[in-house]
């Protein structure tokens, strides 16, 4: 096809594809109303669609108020593109910044169409534009990529760098004047088939943003506990019983930590319940921060008891630790709705170096922390 005929009517295809796409990723908002990145990468869809029906009526794409018009509604949806990008990371992002460099450059473009007329450095300001924004998302998206949605952050990352890179000619300069028939046509004809492939890649590459998040969000409801963040009872134990396996196998210790707050329901009746809340959180926090390794596991047991599972540790270890968390409870000072309030625990201590079941260990761990609690509590007792 080497007619303007084809070209147009390749335009108007693209056009009714591209308004499909803004359609179907739209409906998204529908079941996903409270995802503001879904927003903004929607309102970005439709502006790409206003700019290629706004190139059906207009062909000559080198006339200045033309070139203006596309150049506008392309930036605009690049910054609503890298807007939604960062609510979609949650990471700050004043909406002024990509605006500023959008309007720097559209600036200079105004500046070209009413003064200068030259076409090269109009397509040379645009495709910097792009090269710009373009690349912005793809640094967001790659620095600090969280490990369980690596796949659809480089994804994605991999499509804008393509976009990046179809910008690169006309960096170098270009001459938007050139006459369209022959190779002309064949190369304009190309422009506009990958420029509809890419639309099509990157709503595909958002959508496989949203779905992966969305995969690890209701894989962390399924698998934490909803007011400390800590692994609930049933996956705590399934981990468990693989990390005691490896252990038994290596022979290696395991040690594990029965944890209780000293007096909770009196916590919870002087106090109020939101009190209690902020207490559970609170020792959450210390645990965590106490026992942080990677291999170290610790759950939410059931109400006020927690359990810390120590792959590859002794008993002696477990002590070490114990006090620590002794400490920490006993020196702290929990922001409560009436005031500060202190807390207490107590801990019983199981090891094993291989022999034993997790069941056994979690029993010995349980029996050792009622003889702490029947000594006085705020104190840890290693089980026999």
């Amino acid at each position: 096809m080497k007619s303007l005929a084809d070209i147009q009517l390749l335009s108007i295809v693209s056009a009714v594809v591209c308004i499909g796409i803004s359609v179907g990723f739209s409906l998204l908002l529908l079941v996903l109303p409270r995802r503001p990145a879904l927003w903004a990468w929607s309102a970005s869809l439709w502006l790409t669609a206003a700019a290629m029906v706004l190139l059906c009526f207009f062909q000559d794409a080198s006339d200045g108020v033309v070139f203006a018009a596309l150049s506008l509604l392309a930036l605009l949806g690049s910054v609503l593109l890298l807007k939604g990008t960062a609510l979609h990371i949650e990471r700050p992002l004043p909406v002024w910044q990509p605006l500023l460099v959008m309007g720097t450059f559209m600036s200079l473009i105004t500046a070209d169409v009413l003064l200068w007329h030259t076409s090269t450095l109009r397509i040379m300001l645009f495709s910097w534009a792009t090269m710009v924004l373009n690349g912005w998302i793809v640094l967001m998206l790659l620095r600090r990529t969280p490990q369980e949605l690596k796949l659809s952050y480089r994804l994605a990352a991999a499509v804008f760098l393509v976009n990046l890179l179809l910008a690169l000619p006309g960096m170098l300069g270009g001459d938007a004047d050139a006459p369209v028939d022959g190779q002309g046509n064949i190369a304009q004809l190309v422009i506009i088939c990958l420029g509809l492939i890419l639309a099509l890649a990157q709503c595909f590459a958002l959508m496989l943003l949203v779905v992966e998040k969305m995969l690890v969000e209701l894989h962390h409801k399924a698998t934490r506990d909803g007011l400390t963040g800590l692994l609930n009872r049933s996956t705590l134990i399934d981990r468990g019983l693989r990390a005691l396996a490896n252990c038994t196998r290596e022979g290696n210790a395991f040690s594990v930590l029965i944890i209780d707050l000293d007096h909770f329901k009196k916590i919870n009746d002087s106090w109020g319940h939101l009190s209690g809340d902020a207490v559970l959180r609170h020792f959450a926090a210390s645990a965590q921060h106490v026992a942080p390794a990677a291999n170290n596991l610790i759950g939410r047991y059931g109400g006020e008891e927690f359990v810390l599972m120590l792959p590859a540790a002794g008993t002696a270890e477990a002590q070490a630790i114990a006090e620590q968390l002794l400490i920490a409870a006993r020196t702290a000072r929990v922001c409560a709705t009436t005031g500060e309030l202190g807390y207490t625990i107590s801990i019983g201590i199981s090891g094993t170096a291989g022999g034993a079941t997790l069941e056994q260990l979690l029993l010995q761990a349980d029996s050792a922390l009622y003889q702490a609690k029947a000594a006085g509590r705020d104190q840890a007792r290693l089980a026999a």
